[in-house]
């Protein structure tokens, strides 16, 4: 998506392990409980940026620990956000409403939210998507984020 727009990218990355089944556990179980983590940077610099998006991945229909944190330990005041999230399932409108309502606690004006699902099922089976399809499908959307942006001028 950076690349796409021609736009910086800084990546926000939770300082706990969340690789393997001890990670995945450790993740699902602090999206349960809507718990913060430790992130670098902790307080990245947004001022020289009116939009951002914000990309996550979904946890038991909960943006990411890191994401979490990020929205409630910095302020996002007169910056418009999008939201992009990808999840193995789509999620529901309840669930995107309440990372709606963290992006605006936060300061921020939303301008959109988009969600890929990174799997999809062929013949009863949830199968993962192959990489260069996510990339596409993600890369569709693109277009329509660059419209929502320039209708929130």
């Amino acid at each position: 998506i950076a690349r796409a727009l021609s736009a910086d990218l800084v990546e926000i990355q939770d300082s706990a392990d969340r690789s393997g089944g001890w990670g995945f556990f450790t993740g699902a179980v602090n999206a349960m409980f809507s718990l913060q983590t430790d992130i670098t940077p902790d307080h990245p610099d947004c001022a020289p940026y009116v939009r951002i998006i914000i990309a996550s991945t979904i946890w038991a229909c909960k943006l990411s620990a890191a994401t979490r944190t990020l929205l409630a330990t910095n302020r996002f005041d007169g910056k418009k956000v999008a939201l992009f999230t990808t999840t193995n399932a789509l999620e529901s409108e309840s669930s995107r409403e309440k990372s709606r309502v963290a992006v605006t606690a936060s300061g921020a004006s939303m301008v959109g939210y988009w969600q890929l699902a990174v799997r999809e099922k062929i013949d009863g089976k949830k199968i993962e998507k192959p990489p260069e399809r996510i990339v596409k499908e993600t890369l569709a959307l693109v277009p329509d984020m660059k419209a929502a942006f320039d209708r929130a001028r």
